[in-house]
């Protein structure tokens, strides 16, 4: 019986000889949520990839829609908080590639459909980093045409030749 190779599952009561899936799968279930609640429990930084693994699992056991949206909730929230994280580390840099790269991850933490302060406080930090990509990106386009009129000057001052 596949119960018996989970111990931690609490056995259904009173015990059968053959149990049905609808008996057996919300164990399974909530057996890989709780798994998924121990990873993210640990004190070092959890494995988004690994608890997101085991929240898949337990969607695929997940035959009532109570248990498929807490699982599905639980993924919504581990994408939002990771593209959180990725957007705010590379807000921290201060290169055009990395500004953009934070505009892309905080887009898709908006697009998880979370609360209406979390979203609020995510277009807040885009208008933010949307700034100072403006300001990095006229900075660019000053430095290259310094530069371009710096190399015109030089050429210019250049003595003639009959040969050119």
């Amino acid at each position: 019986m596949l119960v018996n190779f989970i111990p931690e599952i609490q056995k259904p009561e009173p015990a059968k000889n053959v149990y049905r899936k609808k008996d057996v799968f919300p164990l399974i279930a909530t057996h890989y949520i709780n798994m998924a609640d121990g990873l993210l429990g640990m004190e070092e930084t959890p494995d988004f990839a690994e608890i997101k693994l085991r929240l898949k699992i337990a969607l695929t056991y997940a035959t009532d829609d109570i248990t498929r949206k807490k699982v599905q909730d639980r993924l919504k929230n581990i994408n939002f908080f990771v593209s959180l994280y990725k957007g705010d580390t590379a807000a921290q840099k201060n290169t055009i590639e990395e500004l953009e790269s934070a505009l892309t991850y905080y887009n898709e933490a908006v697009l998880t459909g979370l609360s209406e302060k979390e979203t609020g406080d995510i277009k807040q930090k885009m208008e933010s980093v949307s700034k100072r990509l403006e300001l990095l990106k006229a900075e660019a386009e000053n430095m290259e045409a310094d530069a371009a009129g710096a190399f015109v000057k030089v050429v210019e001052d250049k003595p003639s030749t009959d040969e050119e």
